[in-house]
């Protein structure tokens, strides 16, 4: 059966999305856009930098055929409209934004996925909030691990010292340059000149968000953060990502004591566009396996 493909207006602005419906939902001064789609058991999906809600799109219609898929765009992220000033672009405001928003949906415990940045996120809300989440899955969950850092050649965040140089870049008006380094660096050269005019777009929707990423606050994960995590969860790695990402995942994963790790094949770390059908394939059997 052909996809039914819906206009939805963002404010000023249109955008197609395959099946989506998109609501609004007002949250003590702000409102939060997201997407809600299918039926069932919630899954609540963060997306990560330099993206918002459609970033889910190569797997709306996958993972929706039998639950519930619920995702948001975060604060400062498209559609709104954001300068990159400001003092509560953080990990702890977005944290508290997703807890928030998961109680004001009043829904029994969900599921909770995360990608890169918002992966971090996911796993903060399962420290702070878990009566909030059911299981969790962490795909490339983005920052450093603490046992990493201790070691001589590695004094910074690799994250930081990328992100730095992106803001530097956005900041002084080359935003394709700085997508470019931030995408090539995380994904694999050639990345962002492979992308499409549409996917390139979404980036520079939300450009003026990685301003701010290098003072968000971001901590790094450690073996007490790991060891306290109640929740089973599932740690997604594309098997061709470059860089610290998947050695971050892995690291975090030997200390999670609920914890399967599954790789993708053939993807990097935008897994879910480069191999949707495996990676709902992972996600769902995860999830299924903890209503058995």
């Amino acid at each position: 059966m052909m996809a039914v493909r819906r206009t939805f207006c963002y404010r000023d602005r249109c955008s197609l999305f395959d099946g989506v419906m998109m609501r609004r939902l007002q949250i003590g001064d702000r409102e939060t856009v997201y997407i809600d789609v299918g039926d069932g058991a919630p899954l609540v999906c963060i997306h990560g930098s330099f993206s918002d809600c459609r970033v889910w799109g190569p797997v709306v219609d996958l993972l929706s055929a039998d639950r519930r898929i619920i995702a948001p765009s975060l604060r400062y992220f498209y559609p709104e409209r954001w300068s990159g000033n400001s003092t509560d672009y953080t990990i702890e405001r977005h944290v508290e934004d997703v807890g928030a928003f998961i109680s004001a949906l009043r829904l029994p415990p969900v599921d909770l996925l995360g990608h890169s940045r918002g992966g971090h996120i996911a796993f903060r809300v399962c420290q702070k909030y878990p009566g909030l989440v059911r299981r969790a899955i962490l795909a490339e969950p983005g920052g450093s691990f603490e046992e990493v850092l201790q070691q001589p050649s590695m004094a910074r965040s690799p994250l930081l010292d990328l992100t730095t140089r992106v803001s530097e870049l956005v900041r002084s008006g080359e935003v394709d340059d700085g997508l470019c380094l931030f995408l090539n660096a995380i994904d694999g050269d050639g990345t962002w000149e492979s992308l499409s005019d549409d996917l390139r777009q979404q980036m520079r929707d939300n450009a003026s968000t990685l301003l701010a990423q290098p003072g968000e606050g971001r901590k790094p994960f450690t073996v007490a953060d790991a060891e306290s995590m109640i929740i089973p969860t599932l740690i997604v790695i594309g098997e061709d990502t470059p860089g610290f990402l998947p050695s971050v995942s892995r690291q975090l994963a030997i200390h999670l004591p609920h914890c399967n790790v599954v790789n993708i094949p053939d993807a990097s770390h935008h897994m879910f566009r480069h191999a949707p059908a495996l990676f709902s394939a992972a996600v769902s059997s995860f999830l299924d396996d903890g209503t058995k």
